[in-house]
């Protein structure tokens, strides 16, 4: 066995390539019998090209041989690389849309370097009669014992005869091509014994419906059947019976059709009859299919494409267009979808559905997808190049993909060669239409999750899909899409079905994509729901490839920081899943209060996402729209304003929210706000509204007056509904009795639930927390005012918490408990502790801690240094702001490798600064050159790069500490004379001191 293929002389090559007759060149190589040369004539007998048939050739695929003679093939291809004795074999092998009658001829032979290479000669046998040694190749039996039928042999001698005296007494004649479907399964389940008998039963089934007919068992477990026309419904009758005869009452047979109307060969006849059964079983409910025109332009289709693919790779007729996906709250392009299109010789262009199929069944779709690939990443960077900004792109994979060695590696080299991160890739699998290769999708879905990929499972709910949604929990998907194609949209139940996907897939943490947007009305109701990402005809056609390599789109498109922010409100759900159907208004999804998602930029408030309820609220408060709105809370001094900017300021992270009352004339709400998202300057809020009913006094009127006495039930309602404190009250056995909404909605808890954890008192981190007090409590009666940390909702908060003891009748009967959220103050704290001396995101010394250093330096000899990332901006630009942190921590660290850690500062943005003794210019330029070897080629998440930096430095003695700002002036100007000279260098300068002897403190 060779590792090797062999290798033919020029002279070797071009003989045989030039053979008169078609010929195949075959060599074990590593366990595999591989083609290693095609004549000339075998690719004009098969009408396909040389690199294309190699191709299909060496993965072993047989989808163009005829189902009957896969076995066959199959065995003959083992038996000749044993024996030195020529051998030969008759089988089909379709071409152009119809099978052909080949016969090969194959002999072994050794080369002169001792390799053993198999020579196989074809012959094209279709315009010719069978000669008696081809028709006596199989067995002499001509009745199979199984079925009581006779047999493929029977049908090689007598069907033609048959045939034509058929045509002699009737128009035409019917060929039924009889196949059992999931004779397999049925046999691994019941057994080979039942499985003959049912083979048993379907022939006595077909004797009995057609008496005069020619019935023959085929091959395994497919019939042949030569006809009278008959009325096709009676095959239904057949399919009913068989399948109530089969012991799992569901396994039956499948029938093709072929209407022969003129004299032709009975075996082509039967050959088309195949055909039309193959065509329809890309169509699983139909009981008979029939061959016609588009039968036959089908697998001229699939022969031409499996012909031609490597043709068309390398002369480029494959290209790649880009459909735009939206985002329906910002109305911009957040996204595209790449889709490959085959452009014929004749001009005429192929959509993905016309050769995408044909390409997964032969094996070859992995090389389209990489192609893709090629396109996506060659586009992205040279748009990076032309300093233009790149929108994410999808691309289409299949599951079959990871069947090759390799491919995982080959998809990463292809994205790290070509520099693109990782965010900006995302890859979409169709689930799988057979149940066993769901391991298979699941396996290739968290591998690219593992890389930091992002993944969608495309055409969820679709005619094609199988996925069940208990499996869906199994996998790592990152996004779900579904296409309103696959149902009829302005369908009421098909609104149902798409709303409770988006809830389902908001819960699962899934994005929600939808496309098929094909009108107005759909995109409203879609937006209505909360989806974010859209795509369709309707709001944008897709985009050559070359109208996007050198120049910006008419339309609108997101920036990279603001496609952050918006993956961050993506996961909101503003549907409210809660409601049973019978609260819902007809065919509405959306929450009964007013919903509405804002972000939040330099003081500005933008409306991103309206609910009805929301705009209806607008309306009863008398203003216009969500513009109009934002106008008043960006331009009015009104109490509610105030009210309303204090409670986002309270958010300063993201999960924080706070509550502010709404109070107009008679108009009362309560709103909760929570910070959802945020991206550099802009943040992200979600708003709830609830409406206060019998409201009896508003905020502003609440005032101690001595003539307008508070009665315990006002005091109750405002305890219960408006304070912003948390309030809880237990009995004496710690039981809760009850809690006000506050505390309730910061532990994100029901009243059911609340009580709950009465029963199941270790579920709760509350109990943990302050059961130790409370039992203090109940025994002294002394009141608990303190700090603690709690777990609220999966995240760490700081609470400032009371308890007091609630007597009756002199005995202690419960507690009364209050908390207040101290996060953000607590935060602050520390964040000030830690801004006097450290940068949060380097762990380097701040400008502060430079300042106190200085001061104990003076009259020492030193150095100060200024550092500046080169073309710093752009790179943010670029790839946003989460690869541009990263690149300051990797040269922070950098920094402390040559420099150590005590004498690193970050002075600001992407500036930094590096003080320590001088000993001699030459050792300042050793460090500066070591620094910049450590930013060669480093890893920055998902890339690689060279980070180039800019810096001068200053070197002398200072006498004073208020000299550290010109020392940092005059590294800087050394910095800016760097950057003056092309950038990526190094300059610097003898301190010198100012003339004034003034110098700032």
């Amino acid at each position: 066995m060779c590792s090797e293929p062999y290798q033919f002389s020029a002279d070797e090559q071009m003989t045989y390539e030039k053979s008169p007759f078609p010929l195949l060149i075959y060599q074990l190589v590593d366990g595999q019998y591989k083609v290693v040369l095609i004549s000339d004539s075998y690719c004009q007998m098969v009408d396909s090209k040389r690199q294309s048939m190699l191709e299909y050739l060496n993965h072993h695929s047989f989808n163009r041989v005829h189902p009957a003679d896969v076995s066959r093939l199959a065995a003959y291809s083992s038996k000749i690389a044993l024996t030195d004795q020529p051998s030969h074999l008759y089988y089909r092998l379709s071409i152009d849309g119809s099978y052909h009658d080949l016969l090969a001829y194959a002999k072994r032979q050794q080369m002169p370097d001792g390799s053993w290479l198999i020579f196989v000669n074809y012959l094209d046998l279709t315009d010719q009669k069978h000669t008696d040694e081809i028709e006596n190749t199989s067995n002499e039996t001509s009745y199979d014992q199984v079925s009581d039928l006779p047999d493929a042999n029977y049908f090689n001698r007598f069907a033609d005869a048959f045939l034509e005296n058929a045509l002699a007494t009737n128009d035409y004649a019917d060929f039924l091509y009889i196949d059992v479907k999931s004779l397999r399964s049925y046999n691994e389940h019941f057994g080979i014994l039942k499985g003959n008998l049912l083979l048993r039963a379907i022939g006595r089934s077909l004797r009995q419906h057609f008496p005069n007919a020619f019935t023959v068992r085929y091959v395994d477990d497919t019939f042949v059947t030569i006809a009278q026309p008959f009325p096709l419904t009676e095959l239904l009758e057949i399919q009913q019976e068989i399948a109530n005869l089969a012991d799992d009452k569901t396994t039956t047979i499948r029938f093709g059709i072929y209407h022969c109307k003129e004299t032709e060969r009975a075996t082509s006849c039967a050959d088309k009859a195949c055909l039309a059964l193959r065509y329809g079983d890309r169509i699983h409910s139909q009981t008979y299919y029939v061959y016609d025109r588009e039968t036959r332009k089908y697998f001229a289709s699939r022969d031409y494409i499996q012909g031609h693919f490597e043709e068309a790779l390398a002369k480029g007729w494959l290209g790649v267009c880009y459909q735009p996906i939206f985002n329906t709250f910002s109305g911009k392009i957040c996204a595209f979808e790449a889709v490959s299109r085959w452009t014929t010789e004749d001009g005429q262009v192929r959509k993905a559905a016309d050769f995408v199929p044909t390409l997964k069944q032969a094996g070859l779709i992995y090389q389209l997808d990489l192609h893709v690939l090629k396109h996506v990443c060659t586009l992205l960077r040279k748009r990076r190049a032309n300093n233009l900004a790149s929108e994410p792109v999808s691309i289409n994979l299949s599951h079959t993909d990871f069947r090759v060695p390799g491919f995982l590696d080959k998809l990463v080299a292809i994205i790290k060669h070509n520099q693109i991160p990782f965010n900006q890739l995302r890859f979409d699998f169709k689930a799988p239409e057979n149940s066993e290769h769901l391991l298979e999708l699941q396996k290739a879905v968290t591998d690219l999750r593992q890389l930091g990929f992002d993944v969608c499972l495309d055409k969820y709910g679709g005619k094609e899909s199988y996925i069940s949604i208990d499996s869906l929990m199994e996998y790592e998907f990152s996004a779900i899409k579904v296409d309103l194609r696959s149902f009829a949209s302005t369908h009421d139940r098909a609104k149902v079905i798409l709303a409770s996907t988006v809830a389902m897939s908001k819960y699962l943490k899934l994005r929600p994509i939808v496309e098929g947007i094909e009108d107005q009305e759909t995109y409203n109701f879609v937006h209505s729901l909360g989806v974010m990402y859209a795509q369709g005809h309707y709001l944008a056609e897709e985009i050559p490839e070359k109208d996007l390599v050198d120049r910006n789109l008419d339309l609108p498109a997101e920036g990279v920081e603001e496609h952050e922010l918006y993956l961050g409100i993506s996961n909101v759900n503003v549907l409210n899943p809660s409601l049973t159907f019978s609260k819902r208004e007809a065919i509405n999804f959306e929450s009964p209060d007013p919903i509405s998602i804002f972000t939040v930029q330099n003081g500005e408030l933008t409306f991103n996402y309206l609910n009805s309820h929301t705009r209806d609220w607008i309306k009863e408060i008398g203003l216009k729209d969500a513009k109009d709105l934002a106008r008043f809370f960006n331009g009015s001094h009104d109490a509610n304003v105030n009210r309303m900017w204090d409670a986002v300021r309270k958010c300063q992270q993201v999960d924080d929210y706070a509550n502010f009352e709404f109070v107009k004339d008679d108009i009362h709400y309560q709103i909760k706000i929570q910070m959802v998202a945020k991206a550099n300057d802009i943040r992200a809020y979600l708003s709830d509204g609830k409406k206060v009913k019998d409201t009896v006094m508003k905020p502003d009127e609440l005032m101690l007056d001595a003539n307008a006495p508070l009665t315990n039930e006002d005091l109750f309602r405002a305890a219960m509904t408006t304070s912003n404190v948390a309030l809880s009250w237990k009995d004496a056995k710690l039981n809760f009795i009850g809690a006000n909404q506050r505390f309730l909605d910061y532990l994100g808890l029901s009243q059911k639930e609340l009580l709950a954890m009465n029963v199941h008192p270790d579920n709760c981190d509350y109990s943990d927390v302050f059961g130790q007090k409370e039992h203090q409590l109940l025994k002294d009666g002394q009141s608990v005012d303190d700090y603690t940390e709690i777990n609220v909702r999966g995240s760490k908060r700081q609470v400032h918490y009371f308890m007091s003891p609630i007597y009756v009748k002199n005995q202690i009967a419960g507690i009364l408990g209050g908390m207040f959220d101290v996060t953000v103050p607590y935060s602050e704290l520390m964040t000030l502790k830690q801004e006097v001396t450290r940068d949060d995101l380097t762990a380097l010394k701040n400008r502060r801690g430079f300042e106190h250093d200085f001061g104990q330096l003076v009259g020492q000899k030193i150095f100060t240094m200024m550092i500046d990332v080169d073309f710093f901006k752009e790179f943010n630009d670029d790839y946003g702001h989460r690869y541009g942190d990263e690149v300051l921590k990797k040269l922070a660290l950098s920094m402390m490798q040559v420099y150590g850690i005590k004498n690193c500062y970050r002075y600001g943005g992407d500036e930094f600064l590096v003080m320590g003794s001088f000993t001699s210019t030459a050792d300042i330029v050793q460090k500066d050159h070591k620094l910049r070897q450590l930013l060669s080629q480093i890893d920055i998440l998902d890339l690689s790069f060279d980070v180039h930096i800019s810096a001068g430095y200053a070197h002398g003695v200072p006498e004073a500490s208020r000299e550290v700002s010109e020392f940092i002036r005059q590294a800087d100007a050394s910095l800016y004379q760097s950057k003056s000279k092309g950038r990526n260098q190094l300059s610097g300068s003898v301190y010198q001191k100012p003339r004034s002897r003034r110098l700032e403190d």
